[in-house]
């Protein structure tokens, strides 16, 4: 009977080991756990090791549309963590850099599990319309649901994102080159805003910073109490 016993217990224990194996080779089990990993290394290293960030400036009331042709207010950005950026749909020098950045973000945090939010201003309104801002985005793999694509009247967003009650950025005027190419001289940094609509950093977005970005976004969101800790 013992060695019945020890037989059946061999047999019970095979595909169990078979099972674990197959589990561990298993891609989407292996991206979760790494998931987990990462939540909770980010979690320790954004509450131990990054400094606190300063407000830099509130950002006054604006009123813009997005890429559905919904309005898009100052309030949108209240109780969420922000990564604002700026960019034209035919730009062709820096804004696929910056797209790229924000694409690479959008992974990052959806790995994590983060509730960070994107925003993308035009800095070109009278051809980026929101159906131009909408097909952009679909072909940059955006998700509509954390990241916001914004148009607006040129004056409202020449406020926005040069003025002191705004993001104190550069936005120039369009030009074209002699082979009718477009060009508009606008800042490529990426702004990192609070829950309560502060900026609290610019950022740039070479590849080399985005980890960074990430990391101080996270930490706004886990670590940061009413614009301070």
């Amino acid at each position: 009977m013992s060695a019945g016993v020890a037989s059946g217990q061999h047999a019970a224990e095979g595909p169990a080991r078979g099972g674990a194996s197959r589990l561990l080779k298993n891609p989407w089990f292996l991206a979760a756990v790494v998931g987990i990993l990462v939540l909770t290394g980010m979690r320790v290293f954004t509450s131990r090791r990054l400094n606190t960030l300063p407000v830099l400036g509130d950002v006054a009331d604006f009123t813009l549309t997005d890429q559905d042709g919904q309005p898009f207010t100052r309030a949108d950005l209240n109780g969420h963590v922000t990564v604002v950026s700026f960019i034209f749909t035919t730009c062709r020098t820096i804004c696929p850099a910056v797209t790229a950045a924000n694409v690479d973000l959008q992974k990052r945090f959806a790995a994590v599990g983060a509730p960070v939010r994107l925003l993308s201003i035009t800095v070109d309104p009278e051809y980026d319309t929101p159906p131009v801002l909408k097909a952009y985005a679909e072909e940059n793999g955006a998700d509509l649901a954390t990241w916001t694509f914004a148009t607006g009247d040129r004056a409202v967003l020449e406020a926005l994102v040069m003025g002191k009650d705004g993001f104190r950025l550069a936005m120039g005027d369009k030009t074209e080159d002699a082979a009718g190419v477009a060009d508009i001289t606008h800042s490529t940094k990426l702004v990192l805003v609070d829950r309560k609509g502060q900026v609290r950093h610019y950022f740039s977005s070479s590849p080399d910073e985005r980890e960074l970005v990430a990391a101080y976004a996270i930490d706004l969101l886990t670590n940061d109490d009413e614009g301070g800790r």
